[in-house]
């Protein structure tokens, strides 16, 4: 460790701590204990292994919270660096099983609770209460003197349950070495707490590289735009800093974090339902905006194949109302048209829908990595039926009342996003019109129940995703099941293009008959920065597959389905912990 110089830090000077309180952590017996304790997990272990029975054994983490570093310079560039080095060093232990450090957002709720400035001088009363609340054994500062060609790092460790400052470090580097600065601050808390240090850290820890001192500062005000819900300046400056070096680990963390499976992937699912899994709704970032529509009709127009076709259009509106609970609402417009022409001219049958619907989405989240949703809809609906045979004439129907469907949803994830798991289940009260392609004649089936399940992979920091999809239409009043299995990808080679492929099987059971199909489906999504998280996302797609008829209960169909949609997120809303404010800071 280096001795300090004549100034004193201005950590001491903000909790008037004295020399007597710095060093209250025998640092043998620490280590000397740990390695005990390496010991028996390793005898364990090996029991393990002799019974046949692997398994990991390991206690728990140590539970740290790395508050915002004080910046002192003369250079108002670095103004906002306190935040991003802060998010640096807390990186610095991502790969430890042995230490585990609060999320930042969790931090920041519990300080906006407490009325504390994230970035301002600090109670030490207070932040030894927020870190009970977080549950820490330790809180982590520290403040940098910045000058022209170095920077200076202290960082302190505060045992939360005591107030007491059982370490402190101090490193001087050249200041396009910062980041090899947080890794040796970081190396000497790994040591002090007798835990292991990472590969990847020791690798950087030995081979130390300059850093351009402009992505600090970009990186650094993407955390401070964030603080002041302003997504749009966050994401251009993490794709700035991101050019810089796109290998960083703390950008590429924010990237994949903060956007959420930003896969534009869609499949064709019935209209009663919204068009998301409203458990997405417990864990979005920011509120979005969207238009859906698409056009679906049958090529073919003949006798005794089923003619289908239907036009869809969906504008809906999403936002978060608190850390992990968030709202929906869809209006929907539907109309279906399905004739079936018989053996002569006159033998004709006609079928139409339209429906008008509201969806009201509700999404809740329990935990980082499970949510549950849940929707209602509401539909009116036009029904248009017309038989040749019977002579009888187009009659209009306006069903009594609202017809409706309940969904609700499931979505299981991993705390970096990269693997999400759906399900959703619909239930509509509604019928569907029927045709019997001998006599002609039509009749009502209550409407399929609907059981989708969706797997999400996302690889390469977000930029490529594989895509599983498997979804059933279900009729509990007959013996008759549609299925179908869609394997996709999505690849986004540059920021503002993304390309979508996928191939279909479909497979259809009714009166102990099965009947098999199949289809593909490409596509592109452009994104236009600069204008909020993401931008505007511009969807087209096509489709091209083979069905269960909708109208003919033995057929199968084909179909083509062109498809486009529209989307803009952050406008107006975002969780909570994302709309601290930035309160005045006396020392600046």
């Amino acid at each position: 460790m280096t001795e300090r110089d004549d100034n004193i830090c201005f950590f001491q000077q903000i909790f008037h701590l004295n020399s007597n309180q710095r060093f209250g952590v025998n640092h043998q017996s620490r280590r000397g204990y740990a390695g005990i304790k390496n010991l028996i997990h390793l005898f364990i272990f090996i029991i393990a292994l002799t019974c046949g029975c692997i398994f990991p054994v390991c206690a728990d983490p140590l539970r740290l919270a790395i508050l915002e570093f004080q910046i002192r310079s003369a250079d108002p560039m670095f103004l906002n660096t306190g935040k991003g080095i802060a998010e640096m060093f807390a990186t610095e232990f991502a790969y430890s099983p042995e230490i585990e450090v609060v999320e930042r957002q969790e931090r920041n709720r519990v300080f906006q609770e407490l009325g504390i400035n994230p970035s301002g001088a600090k109670d030490i009363t207070n932040l030894l209460q927020a870190g009970q609340r977080l549950e820490t054994q330790y809180l982590v500062a520290g403040d940098a003197v910045i000058a022209r060609d170095s920077i200076t790092l202290h960082v302190s460790v505060i045992e939360t349950g005591t107030g007491v400052v059982v370490f402190q470090y101090e490193t001087k580097k050249a200041l396009e070495q910062y980041a090899f600065a947080l890794t040796t601050c970081a190396v000497q808390l790994f040591q002090f707490f007798g835990a292991d240090v990472p590969d990847n850290l020791n690798m950087r820890y030995h081979n130390p590289r300059e850093k351009p001192v402009e992505f600090l500062v970009m990186f650094s005000d993407a955390i401070d735009a964030m603080d002041r819900n302003d997504p749009a300046a966050a994401r251009n400056e993490l794709m700035n800093a991101r050019t810089l070096d796109p290998g960083d680990e703390t950008v590429n963390a924010y990237l994949s974090k903060l956007v959420l499976n930003p896969a534009k992937f869609e499949i064709v699912i019935p209209p009663y339902f919204p068009a998301t899994n409203p458990a997405q709704l417990g864990i979005i970032p920011f509120d979005a905006m969207y238009l859906r529509s698409l056009l679906a009709r049958t090529p073919e127009h003949r006798e005794g194949i089923p003619f289908e076709a239907d036009i869809r259009v969906a504008i809906g509106y999403q936002t978060p109302l608190a850390e992990n609970f968030g709202i929906g609402v869809e209006l929907a417009g539907n109309s279906f048209n399905d004739l079936l022409d018989g053996a002569t001219d006159e033998d004709e049958a006609e079928a139409g829908r339209g429906h008008f619907m509201g969806i009201f989405s509700f999404g809740w989240a329990p935990s980082d990595t499970l949510s549950l949703g849940l929707s209602l809809s509401l539909i009116p609906q036009y029904i248009m039926e017309y038989n040749s045979i019977a002579h009888t004439t187009v009659t209009n129907i306006l069903t009594g009342g609202f017809g409706g469907a309940v969904s609700i949803g499931l979505l299981i994830k991993n705390p970096e996003s990269s693997l999400i798991y759906d399900v959703l289940a619909g239930f509509p009260f509604d019928t569907r019109t029927r045709i019997n392609e001998t006599t002609m004649e039509l009749y009502r089936v209550q409407a399929p129940v609907f059981l989708g399940n969706s797997l999400v992979v996302a690889l390469f920091d977000h930029t490529f995703f594989f895509v599983l999809k498997q979804i059933n239409d279900i009729y509990y009043d007959r013996l008759e099941w549609n299925s179908s299995l869609v394997v996709g990808i999505e690849y986004w080679p540059v920021f503002w293009l993304g390309i979508q492929a996928a191939a279909e099987t479909n497979f259809a059971m009714a009166d102990s008959q099965t009947r098999w199909g199949a289809g593909s489906k490409a596509g592109f999504t452009i994104r236009i920065p600069g204008t909020g998280w993401g931008g505007w996302d511009i969807t087209l797609d096509c489709a091209l597959r083979q069905r269960s008829s909708r109208i003919v209960a033995d057929a199968m169909v084909y179909e083509i389905v062109p498809s486009f949609s529209i989307s803009k997120t952050g406008s107006f809303g975002s969780r909570p912990s994302l709309r601290i404010r930035e309160q005045p800071n006396l020392r600046r």
